[in-house]
C-alpha cells in the first residue's frame, strides 16, 4: 500500500510540473488583464471626476456672473431714477426762471403741473437717500443729502430761490452722474 499511497501525490507533482508554464502564463495574462481593466476603470473615474469638477465650477462662475450682472442692472436703474428725479426737479426752477427773465408769468395750470412734478422728484430723491446705502454708493447718498440741505435753505427772494435751486440741481446732477459712471464702470468717452 505504501506504493499506491504515494502514487497520487506523484501524479499531482507531475501534473503541476507539466502545467506549470501554462498556469503561470494564464496567471500572468489574467493579472495583466486585471491591471488593464483596473487602469481603464481608473482612467474613466478620473475623467468623470474632472468633468464633474469642471461642470460644477462652470455653474458656479455662471451663477456669480449672473448675480453680478443682475446687481449691476439694479444699481444702474437706481442711479437712473435719481438722475431723472434731479432732472425733473430742475424743470420747476428753470421754467419759472425763464418766465421771470422774459417778464412773463407761468400759467396756474403749468405751475400746478411743475409743482407736482417737482414734489414727485423730491419724493424720489428722499427715497434714494433712505435706501441709498443699499444700491447707491455712500458718496452719492451724501451728495444727495447735501443737495436736499441746499434746497431747503431759506432764500430772501423768489429770484434768489430759483437761481440757487437751479445751481444746486445742476451741481448735484453733474456730481451724481460722475459718481454713477465711476461706480458702474461706464467710460464717458466710449458711451457717447
Amino acid at each position: 500500500m505504501g506504493q499506491f499511497s504515494e502514487l497520487p501525490m506523484n501524479i499531482f507533482k507531475i501534473r503541476r510540473k507539466a502545467l506549470g508554464p501554462v498556469v503561470t502564463r494564464m496567471t500572468r495574462t489574467y493579472n495583466a488583464d486585471m491591471d488593464d481593466h483596473a487602469a481603464f476603470a481608473a482612467d474613466i473615474l478620473k475623467s468623470v471626476f474632472i468633468a464633474g469638477v469642471a461642470a460644477w465650477l462652470t455653474v458656479q462662475f455662471s451663477l456669480r456672473r449672473f448675480r453680478t450682472e443682475k446687481w449691476w442692472g439694479k444699481r444702474a436703474e437706481a442711479y437712473d431714477r435719481v438722475l431723472e428725479a434731479l432732472h425733473n426737479s430742475k424743470a420747476f426752477s428753470r421754467r419759472h426762471m425763464q418766465a421771470l427773465e422774459r417778464g412773463q408769468e407761468v400759467s396756474d395750470e403749468e405751475d400746478a403741473e411743475l409743482r407736482a412734478q417737482s414734489a414727485q422728484a423730491r419724493r424720489e430723491i428722499d427715497r434714494a437717500i433712505d435706501l441709498g446705502s443699499y444700491l447707491l454708493s455712500s458718496e452719492a447718498t451724501e451728495r444727495l443729502k447735501a443737495y436736499r440741505k441746499e434746497a431747503k435753505a431759506r432764500k430772501e427772494s423768489w429770484f434768489e430761490y430759483l437761481e440757487s435751486d437751479l445751481s444746486a440741481v445742476d451741481s448735484c446732477l453733474e456730481d451724481v452722474a460722475r459718481i454713477a459712471r465711476r461706480e458702474l464702470g461706464i467710460d464717458r468717452r466710449r458711451s457717447g
